[in-house]
């Protein structure tokens, strides 16, 4: 019913040019801009190494699809009546996040959230890695530094794959372990 509502009341401001300016704002927003990226970043380096030249503008479509995917893949594999909520909300959020261009720290905060009330507790150790993407900014402007993301991912994903591997039994076909 709600969203039967606000798609009524922004009916009216819909036009060619707003769907254009949005569809450009997103694509700006997915395909150019870059921010402690975790697998965006493994893609494009090895784009770089095998084509010679930056591939995202083409992977950056596949990688929204591998997302999608995985993300319905998951929804399909979780069984709801039996999972906890906040076990379930947290993959599709990671997954997300893992595949983006742009990550600044507080997208962290849902994953925390989710966390605190699952099993898993790597977004957590992520809540405090993923500051450590300011290290770039400085007087002169900003420069990402690869050994600051190898910081940042590296324990994150450590502590994901274990939780995943000390989980297996729980799991069956679903990422998200009864409680």
């Amino acid at each position: 019913m709600t969203g039967i509502f606000a798609a009524a009341t922004f009916w009216p401001f819909i036009s060619p040019a707003l769907i254009h300016g949005m569809g450009s704002s997103l694509g700006l927003y997915f395909q150019k801009f870059e921010f402690n990226a975790s697998i965006f970043y493994i893609v494009r380096a090895i784009g770089f190494w095998v084509k010679g030249w930056d591939i995202i503008q083409v992977a950056s479509f596949w990688m929204a699809l591998c997302s999608a995917l995985m993300i319905v893949a998951l929804s399909m594999l979780a069984n709801v009546r039996k999972q906890n909520l906040p076990g379930i909300f947290l993959w599709p959020f990671f997954i997300y996040f893992a595949f983006a261009s742009i990550i600044h720290p507080w997208y962290a905060v849902p994953l925390v959230a989710f966390s605190i009330f699952s099993r898993y507790r790597f977004p957590l150790i992520w809540s405090f890695t993923i500051f450590l993407s300011y290290i770039g900014y400085s007087g002169t402007g900003f420069q990402e530094h690869f050994w600051v993301l190898l910081l940042e991912y590296v324990p994150v994903y450590a502590i994901m794959g274990y939780e995943l591997w000390k989980h297996r039994d729980l799991m069956k076909l679903s990422l998200v372990p009864t409680e």
